[in-house]
């Protein structure tokens, strides 16, 4: 599914509404809320492309993907919250956005699959920067984060890493 316009996509239940093969973000979309779906087996979970902002991705089941969440460089002021971001084979968060919020999500079991050494819970790269990491659950990830680089200002905080 491409997402091309502002729109909010609001799911009944989480763990009966179902997109299955992902959902991308085009490029200059800003105000997209994706709320209250399983999202599964797509190259990426939820992908958005650069230059797209000011999304909201909350309570959603966000599973079984290569990325659970990943976007282009100059993404920014996103907000993750409330999610369950499990089983994903590369990363849970492929985080390159600036100035967003990741707050009480669970995100856990990624980074399990083929490219396991190159895997998190959370990846801060290239751009990443003026993010705000807090009260999520991160564990039994390979990494619970990793990859930190060209990226400054990130806060993490009161966050709870187990078994990563």
């Amino acid at each position: 599914m491409v997402v091309t316009k502002s729109v909010k996509l609001l799911g009944e239940d989480s763990n009966t509404t179902i997109i299955d093969g992902g959902i991308s973000i085009s490029e200059w979309t800003s105000k997209v809320v994706i709320s209250g779906f399983t999202i599964q087996n797509g190259i990426h979970g939820i992908h958005l492309s650069m230059w797209s902002s000011n999304h909201v991705i909350k309570n959603n089941i966000i599973t079984k993907n290569g990325y659970g969440i990943s976007g282009a460089y100059n993404c920014f002021e996103v907000t993750f919250s409330d999610n369950i971001i499990t089983s994903n084979n590369i990363s849970g968060i492929w985080l390159n956005f600036a100035h967003s919020t990741v707050s009480d999500n669970i995100i856990s079991e990624n980074g399990k699959g083929k490219w396991r050494e190159l895997s998190s819970g959370i990846d801060i790269v290239e751009g990443g920067s003026n993010n705000t990491i807090t009260g999520n659950t991160i564990e039994n990830n390979h990494k619970g984060i990793g990859r930190i680089r060209y990226s400054e200002g990130n806060i993490v905080y009161h966050n709870n890493f187990l078994n990563n």
